[in-house]
Formats: C-alpha cells, structure tokens, sequence
C-alpha cells in the first residue's frame, strides 16, 4: 500500500487564467472605508479557499486551483500575510498531488517564510509540515523528519490539535518508510485520538488508512482489512470521492496478499469505476496491471484483454 494522497494531472493553464479573474464588487449605497475594504477582501479570499478546499476533496483540482489562486490573490491586494501562506500552503497541495515537487517545495518554502514572519505556530506548523511530506515523497526522510519535529515543536501540548495531528501523522509515515512500525502504529494511533475528538472524518479516515498499511506490511490482514472499513466508512461520510477510490484499491490490495484473488479483483474494479469517472488516468495506470493479472488468475482472458486495450489507450499507444 503506498501513502495515501491525491494524485491528478495538473492543467497549469488553470492558474494562469485563475490568476486573471477578480471578484465582481456589489454596488452599496455608502463607500466602504479602507479598513472594511480589507476585511471584505480577507472574507472573500477565506470563501474562496473553502471552495478550493470543497472541489480538492472531490477530485476536481483544476476548479480548486482556480479558488486558491483567487484567493491568493485577494490575500495579496491587501497584504495579508497570514492569508497568503495559507494560500501557498494550499497551491502546494495541489502541485504535491500532481507529483510536480520542485513547484510544491517552492510553493511550501514561501508559505513557510511568511509563516514564521508572521508569528503565526499553527500555520508554522502547517508549513514545516507540508514541506516535510514534501521531501518524504520524495524519498528523503532525514530531510522531512526535522521539519515534522519543528512543526510538533510549534503545537504539541494542546495548542492546535488539528495542527499537531497532523504532524503526528506525519511522522508515522516517516517511521514507516524507515520500518519502524512500532513508532509509525504510536503515532498514527496519537493522531486518531486527536481527530476522534475533533470529528475530522476525513483525517480519521487518512490516520485508519495509514493504520492498516502497518498491519498490511506485519501480514496481519483481517486487522487491516478492518482499519481499511473504518477509513471507507468515513471517507464516505464526506463524500470523498478519491479517498473512496484509494480505499477500494488498497482492500484489494490486501486481499490479493492474503491469497483471495477473486474479493481482490472485485475491489480493484471498483476503485477503477472511480477512477474512471474522475478522469485520473495516473491512478488508472496503477490499477491496469494488477487487474490484468488478476482476470488472468481467474481464466477471464476477455476481461484481461479489456484491461489491456484500456491501459494502451491511456498511454496514448
């Protein structure tokens, strides 16, 4: 099971035209003041954000560009410095999920810098944070390690629990790159703590899912088939369409280890069915080959061949 993230193309041309639209004033009786000015440009770049955050869930990432770089741009006019290394924070997800890392890292360092300027520890450790996952996707984890550390610095003891959940899930994923699953299970059982008595639903569901890759790698199945319902149940709650897919792909995953094959292809279909109307053609090519084996395991030569003229046209062959 790989780590659970969002994965797309990226349309650049998104931001490019995002970064030209502007929010439409009302017309009022009575000017505003400078001062109201302000404040009207900090809500609105806080709504737009919210939608960007609504459409990143759903899988629909060049709409949720389109609302951070509108925000952004509102946090810019007026120059505020929290508001714009939230936005950064939240252009990064979006350029971490396509995999395009130099532009993540860069977006992460700005919002980092304004963070730190700003004096603000949750958004601090927002930033180290996010620029930590940055470097452990990239296979660095003795670069992310001291970021997770700084950013746990910043919000541990009650602080900011989203925050320091976070973080704590974090660093169990960097544990459990390097093997050490006894560390990686202590931290994202910390982080599930946190976010039960918050009820964040879809960081619940991130923490179930991280949980059962352990039992996964220890072979211990049926525990992490039972983690991996938690993560869908929750995942479906919040009607997160790719978190959805991402389950469905790692239960089949599990059950092909745990030697059965047929609940296994099953839930691979299924994750592909999602997939598929998301248009993610990436998370469609890791899907293909397992599927192809798989009908080919059951004597479903037709099936596999549909799974190979599928995987030929997503490759443009």
């Amino acid at each position: 099971m790989e780590r659970r993230r969002p994965v797309v193309f990226l349309l650049l041309g998104a931001l490019i035209l995002a970064a030209g639209l502007t929010a439409v004033p009302t017309a009022c009786s009575t000017a505003p003041t400078p001062r109201e000015e302000i404040e009207e440009r900090k809500n609105q770049a806080a709504e737009y954000t919210e939608f960007g955050n609504r459409y990143f869930t759903r899988g629909d990432y060049t709409r949720a560009l389109s609302f951070f770089t509108l925000a952004l741009n509102d946090n810019l006019s007026v120059d505020n410095e929290p508001g714009i290394a939230q936005s950064y924070n939240s252009i990064g997800k979006v350029y971490l999920a396509a995999g395009q890392l130099d532009q993540a890292e860069a977006s992460f360092l700005e919002a980092l810098s304004l963070a730190y300027r700003a004096d603000v520890p949750a958004l601090t450790a927002q930033s180290a944070s996010n620029l930590g996952e940055t470097y452990l996707i990239a296979g660095d984890a003795d670069r992310a390690l001291p970021l997770f550390q700084e950013a746990l610095r910043q919000v541990e003891g009650g602080k900011a629990p989203p925050e320091e959940a976070i973080v704590l899930h974090n660093i169990g994923a960097a544990h459990k790159k390097d093997r050490r699953l006894d560390q990686a299970l202590a931290h994202f059982n910390r982080a599930l703590e946190i976010n039960r008595g918050l009820k964040r639903y879809e960081e619940m569901a991130s923490n179930h899912y991280m949980i059962a890759s352990v039992f996964s790698t220890r072979g211990d199945f049926d525990t992490a088939l039972g983690h991996m319902e938690e993560a869908l149940r929750y995942d479906k709650l919040i009607e997160n369409s790719v978190g959805i897919a991402k389950d469905f792909h790692a239960m089949g995953l599990i059950h092909r280890r745990a030697a059965r094959p047929e609940v296994a292809y099953a839930h691979l279909e299924r994750s592909f069915t999602i997939y598929q109307a998301l248009n993610l053609s990436a998370e469609l090519l890791k899907l293909t080959p397992g599927l192809i084996d798989l009908a080919l395991s059951l004597d479903r030569p037709g099936q596999a061949e549909h799974y190979r003229q599928v995987e030929a046209r997503l490759r443009g062959e």
